[in-house]
């Protein structure tokens, strides 16, 4: 094991070492790669980092950092949330076991320190210090709390099917908690100890009747003030937090704006700080903009058009390939001037599991038309596609690949509808097909190829079965060394291009960010998530 993992497993994090990680992953401004006031751009294919600028000023406590949302948080409850939007504020709220750094590596955070006996057992030293928003403190017994409720059939959890990895919870002290796997696992700590649904809330909040689908009590550093639908939500600085001096910022103020015209509008007059999602058409205007830092960063993400396999027509390969040969990835790409490259496969060039000679699909209107013969539709099908209003990039796409699906006699009707729709209908399998992007924000091959294309993952879309895949993905769990596993991970993207199976990628995502240079400090991360506890503003 020569890789990150390697360090992970087998051997106790000292004090020096959890301090030295603590550093880079952003608990303090020593070692972090800060984004200030330069704007940066690089190219798809290069690993995701934090942009390097000069060391910023000093930093100023207060103020309120006011942040443009496309749409409504499904909620804020770690165990029932369904995505969306909330992970804008999940991040502010809550923190776990332990935290991501900005190179994607897992890092100490409620836990001040691990230690990994053998490879299915895993002790975490707690600290003594943090309490939640609404006083209680933290400690071994909230964690079981934590860990009971995900457990209990009646919250219905997400995050059920991450924590049957697990064998057993145990308490050994007050601030000692310890898992034992069911198997060893190099995606546990994606899986589990940095997962969303692993977000540790408060059990006095839950006991004392509060709702969390609609008010987050976490330990992070920024607590919940209100929520007004379609409006509003507002953060307000923590005092007892319990990273010393942070956060600077007094409030976090999200204000929902549909329209990316008009948060466009909004960000160039001043009337907010921060867009966190960039159309590709606004990128020239906001650079251009001297009160403006943009960014554009390689992306973990992609955009892919996923088909339910248990949809009439959908069900059958010749169909799905016939779907394939007809999508032209590049005039799809051109849609974005090219800064949104073509997608031949799964996992993006920033993933290291990456492997460019799957090619994929060619666009071939022929090939097309023969698959549609050998599928018994040689006259084409028809079949209807969610998309959510609140991502206009997805909606362009769709109505792109619309149009050259009828060049060769594919109907495929656009369903536009609100974001919390769509999710709820897609995972409930009540579509035919979804366009989105995609990526499960985590930078681990096998992290998302278990969410997405394991036979029995929650977020195979596509409700597609293979027991041969299924091997590979979990024999991939248990390899950690990436010389080893990364052959595995080609001949999975290669089953999954070539069985059509679960979606067909479309488009591998930029990050495109935009702020008011009053925006200081802020720290890039590969997920493009954005986190606001060492921000100040000038």
């Amino acid at each position: 094991m020569n890789d990150y993992w390697s360090r992970v497993l087998g051997r106790r994090l000292s004090r020096r070492q959890i301090l030295r990680t603590a550093a880079g992953a952003g608990l303090g401004l020593a070692g972090a790669s800060l984004l200030a006031c330069t704007p940066v751009e690089t190219k798809p294919a290069a690993t995701p980092t934090a942009a390097k600028t000069p060391t910023p000023a000093k930093p100023v406590s207060g103020g309120r950092l006011r942040f443009a949302i496309p749409s409504n948080p499904s909620g804020f409850d770690p165990a029932t949330t369904e995505g969306g939007y909330d992970y804008y504020q999940f991040l502010q709220m809550y923190q776990n076991l332990a935290g991501l750094n900005p190179k994607d590596e897992p890092v100490p955070e409620l836990a001040q320190s691990w230690e990994a006996p053998d490879p299915a057992t895993y002790i975490f030293k707690l600290r003594k210090d943090v309490k939640f928003h609404d006083g209680a403190a933290f400690d071994a017994a909230a964690m079981k709390a934590n860990y009971d409720r995900h457990r209990d059939p009646a919250t219905k959890s997400r995050g059920v099917r991450q924590l049957e990895l697990l064998n057993s919870f145990d308490v050994v002290d007050d601030y000692t908690v310890k898992y034992t796997l069911k198997k060893p696992s190099a995606s546990i700590f994606y899986n589990v100890f940095v997962h969303r649904t692993s977000a540790i809330f408060s059990p006095k909040a839950v006991k004392d009747g509060v709702n969390l689908k609609t008010k987050g009590v976490g330990s992070g550093p920024f607590q919940f003030v209100d929520w007004v639908m379609d409006d509003h939500i507002t953060l307000k600085k923590f005092p007892g937090y319990w990273e010393k001096d942070l956060p600077y910022l007094d409030e976090i103020y999200y204000r929902v704006i549909p329209d990316p015209t008009v948060q466009v509008t909004t960000l160039r007059t001043g009337e907010v700080d921060f867009l966190a999602e960039v159309r590709t058409q606004d990128l020239g205007p906001l650079k251009g903009d001297s009160n403006l830092n943009v960014m554009v960063l390689p992306g973990i993400s992609w955009m892919p058009l996923y088909l339910n396999h248990k949809r009439a027509d959908l069900d059958k390969k010749p169909l799905r390939q016939a779907i394939a040969y007809a999508i032209d990835r590049e005039a799809l790409s051109k849609i974005f001037n090219g800064i949104l490259p073509p997608a031949n496969a799964p996992l993006t060039p920033a993933i290291w599991a990456f492997d460019a000679s799957v090619k994929g699909y060619p666009y071939d209107q022929a090939q097309a038309k023969a698959k549609l013969t050998e599928g018994g539709k040689p006259e084409g099908f028809k079949f209807d596609v969610l998309v959510s209003t609140a991502h206009s990039g997805a909606v362009s796409v769709a109505e792109a690949v619309k149009n050259q699906l009828a060049k060769v006699g594919i109907t495929m009707n656009i369903q536009l509808l609100e974001q919390t729709t769509v999710i709820d209908r897609v995972l409930k399998g009540d579509a035919d097909a979804w366009l989105s992007t995609t990526g499960g924000g985590s930078s681990d091959p096998n992290y998302l190829m278990m969410q997405f294309f394991h036979s029995s993952a929650r977020l195979n879309l596509g409700r597609a079965k293979d027991s041969e895949l299924d091997a590979l993905i979990e024999k991939a769990d248990t390899t950690y060394a990436r010389e080893q596993a990364r052959p595995l991970y080609s001949q999975m993207l290669k089953k999954v291009v070539d069985e059509v199976h679960a979606q067909i990628p479309l488009l591998y995502e930029m990050n495109l960010q935009a702020t008011s240079k009053k925006v200081r400090n802020y720290v890039v991360y590969p997920d493009w998530k954005p986190r606001f506890k060492t921000v100040w503003l000038a």
